[in-house]
């Protein structure tokens, strides 16, 4: 919950964190996609013996939390029930911060938005000439990036 982190830093350093947990953590594989992206443990390769849990935002899946042994595990059975929870509540913390930022990306944005919005009305306030007051209208809102993007 760092916030000096961003969230690709948090995934790439919850990495080692989330092997730790497990039985056999030397063996284990740890890979984590989020929006087309993946953080993996060093040599991941694919495995048929995995669990994976979703990491959502907004309700809708954006990627996933994903514990793999790629040889044979030590075990007939490699996840124990416990492991599988442990998983599922990882992925929801993630979940959890990967909307907490999404949310304060928007509302930075929005208030980035609010304050060109208050400039340009103080500057209608102002400005007489029409030609000068478009120039510095289109100016403001140009400083306020992604004005024109937001819905």
């Amino acid at each position: 919950m760092r916030e000096d982190l961003s969230v690709p830093e948090i995934l790439e350093a919850s990495l080692e964190v989330i092997r730790s947990g497990w039985r056999c953590p030397d063996l284990v594989q740890v890979r984590i996609e989020f929006e087309g992206r993946a953080y993996t443990t060093p040599g991941f390769t694919e495995s048929p013996w995995r669990k994976a849990a979703p990491l959502r935002r907004g309700g809708s899946e954006v990627g996933r939390v994903e514990v793999v042994y790629p040889d044979p595990p030590p075990e007939r059975e490699p996840f124990l029930p416990e492991e599988a929870e442990l998983l599922s509540d990882i992925a929801h913390r993630l979940s959890q911060l990967i909307e907490l930022r999404h949310e304060r990306d928007q509302l930075r944005h929005l208030n980035a938005v609010l304050r060109a919005i208050r400039n340009v009305n103080q500057l209608i306030v102002r400005e007489r000439e029409v030609g000068a007051l478009i120039q510095k209208a289109c100016g403001l809102l140009a400083e306020t990036r992604g004005v024109a993007s937001t819905r």
